[in-house]
């Protein structure tokens, strides 16, 4: 036999100005057992509306679930549902560092304030409060995008496990981002003063960096396994996340990649490992004073940052050398597909951004300019070189 969906009209009543009505739906509980919970809502004002008209809205808002189209909602909370469902299927799909953030944006703002609300009662327009509230703060435009993009894959979860039948951060508006300040980019008059004043061994460090355009997780890395210095190879299958001290493989396909080795680079490995002396392949090119990896946040205050101040030169950071080596390979005239492979970028628009004009440049390819037209006329002539004419 097939089962009916029961019908129902409802119960429509005044409450002082206005007409309430109340109805049942079916929804599911939080141990996933069925349940039937009271529903109730102001349907308008008596003044307003008559009471068939009230009746009539009050039919159009139950059809859906008299003709069964409405999925029953769930009672679990946000919370109940991140911990039992969300963390639990994302786990497996998703990087390490990557769920750390997520879990640190629903920490920290997100469950203190729906934790406690059903998934099915946070409307899209309290999501928006929510976000509009954190920019009135005085977060960064940036920052709150990403706690929206953290709300947004909780959501998008919980569709797709069929708890709900939308995704409510979904076309929510923020404005756009905020600009991103633009990087510090050397030029090689700037790089041979910095390398000058730096100490060792934060000069070798600097050095290679910007001879390999490596990242700096994936610089300190590095084992003496994938510095191969017979076939002149650096191997790049690991980064070091400093954040949470672990290691992964890197991010993206094009990141797994084998870079060449100029001399330059060759000879400083060379004497690295005389140095060192490694104990085996798996011990790092790189170490602090206990052979682990090197911390490149402390390095760029305790020691970047006072030489260039002491130099007058900007203040630069760890990733800024992978951006100065590309930029003067550019200027240099290496292809910009090249560079593309070298940086392991899977876009040539990411290679753009690593690609800054410097003015050394600028000014040389206006000189250049100037050559092609020594003879330029002048626009104006003195009224006695018009009369000589």
């Amino acid at each position: 036999m097939v089962r009916r969906n029961s019908y129902q009209k409802g119960c429509l009543f005044k409450r002082g100005r206005n007409w309430v009505a109340r109805w049942r739906e079916k929804v599911i509980q939080a141990d996933g057992s069925p349940g039937l919970i009271q529903r109730g809502e102001v349907i308008g004002p008596v003044a307003g509306l008559s009471k068939r008209q009230a009746q009539n809205l009050l039919a159009a808002k139950l059809q859906p679930l008299n003709q069964g189209r409405q999925r029953p909602q769930t009672m679990l909370t946000l919370e109940q549902f991140v911990r039992d469902y969300w963390e639990p299927a994302v786990k497996p799909v998703i990087r390490q560092t990557t769920l750390a953030t997520y879990q640190e944006h629903l920490r920290s703002y997100i469950l203190p304030r729906f934790g406690k609300a059903t998934l099915s009662e946070i409307s899209r327009a309290e999501l928006q409060r929510f976000l509009a509230n954190k920019l009135d703060a005085g977060f960064s435009s940036n920052y709150v995008h990403i706690i929206k993009t953290t709300l947004g894959k909780v959501f998008s979860t919980a569709v797709q496990l069929e708890f709900l039948d939308r995704n409510p951060v979904r076309e929510l508006q923020l404005g756009p981002r905020e600009n991103a300040t633009e990087r510090v980019v050397f030029t090689k008059a700037q790089s041979d003063l910095l390398l000058a004043g730096l100490p060792e061994p934060c000069r070798t460090y600097v050095q290679f960096d910007l001879l390999t355009w490596l990242r700096p997780g994936e610089q300190f890395a590095l084992r003496w396994k994938n510095a191969d210095l017979e076939k002149g190879i650096i191997r790049v299958r690991e980064t070091y996340v400093r954040r949470y001290k672990t290691f992964n493989p890197p991010k993206t396909k094009p990141s797994i990649r084998d870079v060449p080795m100029s001399e330059a680079v060759a000879d400083l490995l060379r004497l690295q490992q005389r140095q060192l002396r490694p104990r085996d392949g798996e011990s790092f090119v790189f170490s602090n004073s206990v052979g682990g990896p090197v911390d490149w946040g402390k390095l760029n205050t305790q020691v970047l940052r006072p030489v260039c101040k002491k130099f007058g030169l900007p203040v630069i950071t760890w990733h800024g050398f992978r951006h100065t080596g590309a930029t003067l390979a550019a200027d240099a005239g290496v292809p910009h597909r090249t560079i593309q492979a070298l940086l392991g970028h899977g876009s040539s628009a990411t290679t753009d951004l690593y690609v800054h004009s410097v003015l050394e440049s600028e000014r040389q390819a206006m000189d250049k300019i100037g050559e092609m037209f020594p003879t330029v006329p002048k626009l104006f002539e003195t009224e006695t070189e018009r009369m000589v004419n």
